[in-house]
């Protein structure tokens, strides 16, 4: 309904409109009445960032046949001039209140005689009240997360399909790390979708600035489980895309890669996150991934010396365009020692024979395992455990001496590497490593590996 329209069923609803036209009738002066203006900003209240391109009309109580429009600069300002006393219905659109699932804003305001309104700072609903509106009250402050957002079909229309025996289910899942005394435990935790119309979603009771797996289903079709991030506000906005069962057809994402001065990286390995379609960028930092089934969809790409990044995209039809990534480059940093001849590989069998509670994996069993990232080496180790911790790695937890959890030190060709677990994938390409050992138990680690004697050690051998 537009402002117009809600103004005058307001105003018939309460006797405005009546009263108004016999003031006029009795008081013709009052049409002659001083001017004033009436200036504003609008803010986005979760980024708490000036909304530019807002369009704001402003309509007079007594006579709601007179509509005036603005629209917002890039500061989120707007202004009328010559605007007559008396009572006015201000109200703004804007696509950000229609991607949230909000009507459009109206507020009542007064314009006194001869003097201008101060300027008056219109904010869209913030995080709290979108919960508050939603979610039926606000929860705990963990899990005051809210996602809001549209299913959409192949071709990027409304899904609007309901009844008739189709099932549409939207699901978010995460998981949280937990450390005890008797371990480390990940407790899987879930929300599913309250349709507000066939096409429209919310999911309520998210956690807080964390990353949460989404996966949309219509009938027999689905979009891939994609990881997306609740901003540190607590509102994630975005639609899904549904993409076409086993039998649709393929699409195809193509593209390139990019270090952050838009020089080429080339052999950067991008691949769908579940890993069943990948392939390298050429010289020219050029990709093309082919049998894609559409939908929305987490593309994870990686090269040797640059962070790893993980985007969503939205594949839809023919109409998908050549995609940018940026990726940042990472410097590792080593410890402040004395930099040696010790790149050696030369002891790796000999350790292998002195020390059979140690896992070793040679070059061999390394390809016959096929992994995609390092990480992956240590999965269904003995004495191992890889948690994803909502980074972009998963974190590598082993056993102290004295039973608790801990995190081992990282070796990479005999020197030691100040980062973290979660971090390995993001500083060494898979395709480089040659050999792998792993200590999870603290007394078997070798005296050329020192650690703090508390936790294991993983050495990684790269190739010469």
């Amino acid at each position: 309904m537009s402002l117009r329209m809600r103004v005058v069923r307001t105003c018939v609803l309460v006797g405005l409109i009546p009263a108004a036209a016999q003031m006029q009738e009795r008081h013709p002066e009052v049409a002659r009445a001083p001017t004033s203006a009436v200036a504003g900003v609008v803010i986005d209240g979760l980024t708490e960032q000036p909304l530019n391109e807002a369009s704001v009309e402003l309509v007079a109580v007594t006579n709601p046949s007179h509509l005036r429009t603005a629209r917002t600069d890039q500061a989120g300002r707007f202004h009328f001039d010559s605007v007559p006393a008396g009572q006015y219905m201000i109200g703004f659109e804007h696509p950000r209140l229609d991607s949230r699932l909000l009507p459009q804003f109206v507020q009542a305001i007064e314009v006194p005689e001869g003097s201008a309104l101060p300027e008056t700072r219109f904010f869209t609903p913030r995080a709290r009240a979108l919960v508050e509106i939603f979610c039926d009250g606000t929860p705990d402050s963990a899990r005051a997360g809210l996602m809001i957002g549209r299913l959409r079909g192949q071709g990027n229309a409304l899904a609007t399909m309901s009844g008739g025996g189709v099932l549409k289910r939207v699901r978010a899942s995460w998981g949280q790390l937990r450390i005890e005394e008797t371990g480390v435990h990940i407790a899987e935790d879930s929300s599913v979708a309250r349709f507000e119309t066939p096409s429209a979603f919310v999911i309520c009771g998210l956690p807080m600035d964390g990353v949460v797996a989404v996966q949309a289903w219509m009938g027999r079709d689905s979009s891939a489980a994609v990881d997306l991030t609740v901003p540190s506000h607590g509102v994630l906005v975005r639609d899904i895309v549904i993409g076409q069962s086993e039998v649709g057809p393929r699409l195809r994402l193509t593209g390139s890669v990019r270090d952050s001065a838009g020089a080429p990286v080339a052999r950067a390995r991008v691949a769908t996150n579940d890993r069943r379609k990948e392939t390298l960028t050429n010289p020219e930092g050029a990709f093309v991934l082919d049998g894609l089934p559409g939908g929305t969809q987490s593309i994870e790409v990686r090269a040797l010396g640059y962070l790893p990044r993980r985007v969503v995209v939205d594949l839809v039809g023919d109409t998908t365009r050549p995609t940018v990534f940026e990726l940042q480059r990472a410097a590792p940093v080593l410890s402040a020692v004395s930099i040696t001849a010790r790149r050696s590989y030369a002891g790796f069998e000999t350790r292998r024979q002195r020390r059979p509670a140690a896992v070793f994996l040679d070059e061999e069993t390394i390809q016959r395992r096929q992994p995609w990232v390092v990480a992956d080496l240590m999965r269904l180790q003995l004495g191992v455990r890889v948690l994803p911790t909502g980074s972009f790695g998963p974190t590598i937890m082993m056993r102290s001496s004295d039973r608790r959890p801990c995190e081992p030190t990282v070796f990479v060709d005999g020197e030691p590497w100040l980062i973290r677990t979660r971090d390995l994938d993001a500083f060494v390409d898979i395709a480089a490593v040659r050999a792998m050992e792993i200590y999870a138990v603290p007394g078997e680690v070798p005296p050329e590996f020192p650690t703090d004697g508390l936790c294991g050690a993983i050495v990684i051998w790269t190739r010469p």
